[in-house]
């Protein structure tokens, strides 16, 4: 009777995919603060390593924004986007307000099969009163001994210490406060993206 109690219950719930939690996918990073960082009153300074870790709700993150506009099937990019929309956390106060053109965002990017370029973003908007932080990660490639993007969805999983060609990495911290932006740019060490697993305490 258990038994077919569990199964029932296995079916009810493959059924109703609403009811099961997606897998997270964990952006693991190791960088550092630029040394030619223009730092002042964003409390950081030249040369500081962060190391951390995000977590991408997979449950909560919009659907590829480009997805309602007729796009084909066989499209290589996509982009994760919706205005206020909060579904990357770990690194500040979540930032919920649909009245505002911002929120977190992933970019995916696949073309592997004609000019080898591949690359995965991640943009993760927070709240720190008054003001407010995006930090940006992504790394891309064009180099073809590297197929580290399968596909254009959110759960894609590499390590950049595995990538054997030329990486390029984009990185940065935007603080706004009362109107005045500080750009503080980043310098890659490592980067990972796993589903379902961190190696960081969550």
């Amino acid at each position: 009777m258990l038994k077919l109690t569990l199964m029932l219950t296995a079916g009810v719930l493959g059924a109703l995919p609403g009811l099961v939690s997606a897998t997270p996918v964990y952006v693991e990073y190791d960088v550092n603060v630029a040394d030619s960082c223009d730092c002042e009153g964003t409390g950081y300074h030249p040369g500081e390593r962060l190391a951390g870790w995000l977590r991408i709700d997979t449950d909560r993150a919009p659907p590829d924004y480009f997805r309602g506009e007729g796009k084909p099937p066989n499209q290589i990019h996509a982009v994760y986007w919706g205005p206020g929309n909060d579904f990357i956390s770990g690194f500040g106060r979540a930032f919920r307000n649909p009245r505002v053109e911002v929120g977190d965002q992933i970019g995916v990017l696949d073309d592997s099969a004609r000019f080898g370029y591949q690359g995965y973003s991640v943009v993760d908007f927070s709240s720190n009163q008054p003001g407010r932080t995006s930090f940006t990660l992504g790394v891309s490639s064009e180099d073809r001994v590297d197929d580290f993007i399968h596909g254009t969805g959110l759960a894609q999983s590499f390590d950049t210490k595995d990538l054997k060609g030329k990486v390029k990495f984009t990185g940065n911290l935007i603080q706004e406060l009362r109107g005045v932006q500080r750009y503080v740019s980043l310098v890659l060490n490592r980067m990972s993206v796993t589903p379902g697993h961190c190696r960081a305490p969550d």
